[in-house]
């Protein structure tokens, strides 16, 4: 075994992802370090043996990662810097004249023209006492030969940033996993999971391709992904917590391309993206866990797929602005559809939601860098106190007349809690509000009535819950669950 340690010594990454010049990579792809161990190799004695090493590592299997998965993402800011010079200046003769000289003048900085240039950065968070989350351990199960284990360590001491040069690091070779490192989560390579986080790995060839391209005056190019598992050490669940019939497993998608949509767009966006992916999916008539119909035009009884608008909410800087979606599965259902209908050829596929005259809206599957919004811990951490992001819609209007209403709609979230597979008596309080409790969510009146196949309105308002023990989400309530109304999430820090 041999591990090489990374540590960000000013304890933030500064790294483009290779799917947007505006994201940042987290963790560090094992592709990135393997590019700046070779361009270690090439900026210094460039060694045989160093040389060895480099191919010994391209024939390895993906190594395991450990690194923290909490990470807060710098707001991205457009830089516009000078270009590279454009032309040659003409040769200065006897007889100088004004357009020479200004020819002369144009390689300056502040005569060239500028191209927007953007420097994504991530902090890796500090949430568990005893965890340094500026140290990234790459791990793999096989021992060098002696000389190239040497040759290795020796280029390992010579990387001096991973990423953009803003980011330093140190970087040590050794033949175990530190015990500061084993107490990071763990990134397991080899999922087959439709959830798993891509990350670039080196493939036998890598080295010449570099070093080829290189010489070329070209950048490097995208090589083999692979998928990998995070298990983040969590402490086992206690059993006094409970489980909606959706899976905490969600299948996140984050918004690519097209017009900013706000949470009063939920409806319409659901409802294009579920019109998109029933199109998709290559079983036709779509299956009931998609569709939400047992046969054309009866409604299933059973659980099936729920959309969960992400959107900016919760914090001081909240909009409301949509930022992508999560689809919550039933427990426990695999379908080898989900792969077919989310990847072409292998890559992800771009979802293209047609809203008509407001616009369209791009979405991918996101990666493991991703903004705090997108991350489906946020969405699904076990609480006693959760609050709507999206307002409920209650199954019938309530009948009563101040308190008899209120006690009638407690009933009815009782009854919806009852419906995703929550115990009875597992509420303490409901409180029922014409505001929500995550700031930068918009108030009742801000979101168009679901519609009733009569016509007639659903009557919806935001709730705040708190139960008796811990509930895993997500959870969604209401007539609306499955179409991104009564989506709810934890209620933390001073309203916990």
């Amino acid at each position: 075994m041999i591990t090489i340690c990374v540590r960000y010594l000013m304890g933030r990454a500064v790294a483009t992802h290779p799917s947007s010049y505006k994201l940042a990579e987290w963790p560090p792809h094992p592709d990135r370090l393997y590019m700046a161990l070779v361009a270690a190799w090439g900026e210094t004695h460039r060694s045989p043996a160093a040389q060895a090493a480099l191919h010994w590592l391209e024939e390895q299997p993906a190594p395991e990662l450990r690194a923290v998965s909490e990470i807060q993402h710098r707001d991205v800011v457009t830089v516009f810097v000078p270009t590279n010079d454009a032309v040659t200046p003409r040769k200065v003769d006897d007889k100088t004249s004004n357009d020479v000289i200004d020819d002369g003048l144009s390689v300056l900085p502040e005569k060239r023209g500028k191209q927007p240039r953007f420097f994504p950065a991530v902090r890796p968070l500090h949430l568990v006492e005893g965890i340094d989350p500026t140290l990234v351990a790459f791990v793999w199960p096989t021992d060098p030969p002696p000389t190239e284990r040497s040759a290795l360590a020796d280029l390992c001491s010579r990387v001096t940033y991973l990423g953009h040069s803003s980011s330093p690091v140190e970087c040590w070779l050794t033949d175990i996993v530190p015990d500061q490192a084993k107490s990071l989560p763990l990134w397991k390579p080899g999922s087959t999971r439709l959830t798993a986080s891509r990350l670039r790995i080196p493939n036998p060839g890598r080295f010449d391709e570099l070093e080829r391209l290189f010489v070329q005056g070209l950048r490097p190019k995208p090589v083999m992904w692979g998928s990998y598992d995070l298990d983040s050490n969590r402490p086992e669940q206690t059993d006094s917590s409970h489980h909606t019939v959706f899976s905490s497993d969600l299948i996140v998608l984050r918004q690519t391309g097209g017009r900013r949509f706000g949470l009063e767009s939920t409806g319409q966006l659901t409802r294009a993206l579920r019109d998109t992916l029933m199109a998709i999916c290559p079983e036709q008539p779509a299956p009931e866990w998609l569709s939400g119909h047992s046969r054309p035009g009866q409604p299933t009884d059973r659980p099936h797929l729920s959309f969960l608008p992400l959107a900016n909410v919760g914090h001081n800087h909240g909009d409301g602005r949509i930022m992508g979606f999560a689809l919550a599965l039933p427990t426990d259902l695999q379908s080898p559809l989900l792969h077919s209908i989310f990847f072409d050829d292998g890559e992800p596929r771009t979802l293209k939601l047609v809203l008509g005259k407001i616009g369209e809206m791009q979405l991918e599957l996101a990666e493991s860098s991703r903004p705090q919004t997108l991350v489906p811990e946020l969405w699904t951490q076990p609480s006693k106190r959760w609050a709507t992001v999206t307002p409920m819609a209650f199954d019938r209007h309530p009948k009563g007349r101040g308190e008899d209403a209120y006690d009638e709609i407690e009933k009815m979230v009782l009854q919806a809690c009852k419906h995703v597979g929550l115990p009875e008596n597992i509420i303490r309080s409901v409180h029922i509000m014409p505001v929500s409790a995550h700031q930068g969510s918009p108030a009742n009146r801000g979101f168009p009535c679901l519609q009733r196949k009569s016509g007639g309105n659903i009557h919806h308002s935001h709730v705040a819950i708190t139960f008796t023990d811990e509930v895993h989400g997500p959870l969604m309530l209401g007539a609306g669950r499955y179409r991104g109304y009564g989506l709810f999430r934890p209620l933390t820090g001073a309203f916990a």
